[in-house]
């Protein structure tokens, strides 16, 4: 059963801090306003209690489909992770692929089982996305799928990614812009 979480105007739920962390039971349904998308900070998305269950594509496997912003670059990725493996699955197996084109393995190197073990790191990406703003976000096993059609990793309490440094839309661009606009004319003013 695929797990197709849609977020639509995820930024109507978290708000423009980056520090804010959404939980992934957050962004389910479409949220009001589709309209909105985080400026530079990026957005932070609590994994917790998610899976990696068969290889790439498969219905089992979780995804998330967050709206970040029609056409956003996104320049770098990041997570911090807790994951337990499931069997004689191991932590490197356990992966995370964002528009079908760019995938992180939190445990790369670590060829064994594990429990409740915390992998940070982060990574430059350069995706870029379409007019519909939206960011696949699938968790997959790759290499081995020592469970099929169950979990083989599990992320435990405490597990977000990180999406971040979003350049900003043209239409942001320009509301930043008028507002600079505003704001140097308003001091000049003020000096007369």
């Amino acid at each position: 059963m695929k797990k197709l979480i849609p977020a639509m105007g995820v930024m109507s739920v978290c708000g423009l801090a980056q520090a804010e962390v959404v939980h992934w039971s957050q962004l389910i349904g479409a949220q009001a306003d589709a309209s909105q998308s985080p400026l530079w900070g990026g957005l932070t998305i609590d994994i917790s209690g998610l899976s990696s269950n068969d290889f790439q594509g498969d219905p089992d496997n979780h995804v998330l489909s967050v709206f970040y912003g029609a056409g956003a670059s996104i320049t770098s990725i990041g997570w911090n992770v807790n994951l337990t493996t499931v069997g004689i699955s191991w932590a490197d197996e356990a992966t995370i692929t964002f528009n079908d084109s760019f995938s992180i393995s939190p445990g790369f190197g670590d060829a064994f089982t594990v429990s409740n073990m915390n992998y940070q790191g982060s990574t430059s990406s350069s995706l870029m996305l379409g007019s519909d703003g939206l960011v696949q976000i699938e968790l997959h096993e790759i290499g081995f799928d020592d469970n099929p059609d169950g979990p083989d990793a599990i992320y435990e309490a405490g597990s977000y990614i990180v999406i971040g440094n979003a350049l900003p839309s043209p239409g942001t661009i320009i509301y930043l812009g008028l507002a600079g606009l505003i704001g140097t004319r308003r001091a000049r003013a003020g000096r007369s």
